[in-house]
This record gives C-alpha cells, structure tokens and sequence, in this order.
C-alpha cells in the first residue's frame, strides 16, 4: 500500500470513528450506561451515517468544487459503512442472545430481511472493488453497479431502521417513554430518530437531484 493509499484509509478511518464515538457519547448521555448492546447501536448508526456520505460526495463535489477531492474516499468509506455494518450484524446475531432471540428474529423478519439485503449488497461491493475487478468490469460498469448497489442498500438499511424503530418513535413523541435502570434520561431524543432525520435528507436530496436532471433532460 503506498502512502497516498495508506493516507486515504486512515482519514476515512478516522472519520468513521468519529462518528462512531459521536453516537457514543450521546447514548451513553441518554442512558448512562455503556455495554456492548449500546455499542451495538453506535455501530449500526455509524454504518448508516458512512453509507450515506458516499451517497453525498458525488453531487456536493458537482455544486462545491473544493468537495472534488473528497471523491477518492468513496471507495473506502463505503468498505467502511459494510465492515461496520458487518460488526453491527454479528455482535445481533451472536453475542446479544439474551436481547435477540430467535422469536425475535421472526416477528420482526421486515426488518431482519432488510438487514441481511443491505449486508449482501454492501458484501458484493465490496468484493468488486479491487482493483483487478474494477479493469475486469470496466470502469463504467463498475460505477454503475457501486451506484445503483448502494443506492439499494441504502435504502435497505433506512427500511431496516424504520421497522425496528417507529414503534419507539411514536411512543417518545406521545411522552410515554419512561425511566429505566437502562434508560436514565428518556426525556432525549432516540438516536434513532436522528439517523432516520439524516437518511431521510440524504434521500429526499437524491430524488430532487433525479427529478431535476430529468425535467432539464426534456426540457
């Protein structure tokens, strides 16, 4: 790995640790308690937020040219938004039984089924994403399937949140969230509920950006 490379996957590293440890803070703020569930969450956000930044540096470069630079980072935030997404999955799946059960998996299989997808698209990326797959597909091949995989994924993962989470939501809205030996501070906001307000923007910019090309394409 030469150094340009090397200087590329630290900083994106670096940016999802931020991330990472924003979502920290603040559940560990609303709950006052940090164990590997919590951590479980801050991974799962993290993995949503990183997914959603490679979805926005293509159009923020077109409109803010000193953003350009930052194209080169998609590649490896987008392994990053699977890694930790991967991390997420694992720790539900393996070691949280007492939290997700089996039962738990199958009443909530829309959720499940759209977890597992956004894992299995955001795998296939990431295999393809070597350089000798990129000259085998050919570049625009290539872009095409990391765009319109991601786009699909992303959208997976929003899903995925919305059926675990909107019963939550409701409840926090309508003051009905109470304390609890693992919630201190029910009176914040879910974490949730901010990845959902940030996917939903990324989303709703995504779609005025196609709307707009298409009326200035018959225009």
């Amino acid at each position: 790995m030469n150094k340009e490379l090397m200087v590329r996957w630290l900083r994106a590293l670096l940016a999802t640790i931020i991330i990472f440890t924003i979502f920290s803070v603040y559940l560990f703020l609303r709950r006052e308690i940090y164990n590997l569930g919590i951590a479980n969450k801050a991974f799962g956000s993290t993995a949503a937020i990183v997914a959603g930044i490679t979805l926005l540096i293509g159009p923020v470069s077109r409109i803010l040219p000193q953003f350009g630079k930052a194209l080169v980072y998609r590649r490896s935030l987008g392994i990053l938004a699977f890694l930790t997404g991967l991390i997420h999955a694992v720790i539900s799946l393996f070691f949280i039984p007492q939290r997700f059960t089996i039962p738990f998996f199958l009443k909530e299989w829309p959720a499940t089924a759209t977890g597992l997808l956004a894992i299995g698209i955001w795998f296939f990326l990431t295999t393809i994403s070597k350089n000798d797959k990129i000259k085998q597909l050919g570049g625009s091949k290539w872009i095409m399937l990391q765009q319109r995989g991601g786009y699909i994924a992303f959208l997976a993962v929003f899903a995925h949140l919305i059926f675990l989470k909107y019963a939550g939501w409701i409840e926090w809205f309508g003051g009905k969230t109470q304390k609890t030996p693992n919630l201190a501070n029910p009176q914040y906001p879910p974490a949730s509920l901010f990845v959902f307000l940030i996917m939903a923007g990324i989303i709703g910019y995504r779609i005025y950006l196609k709307l707009k090309h298409d009326v200035q394409s018959h225009g």
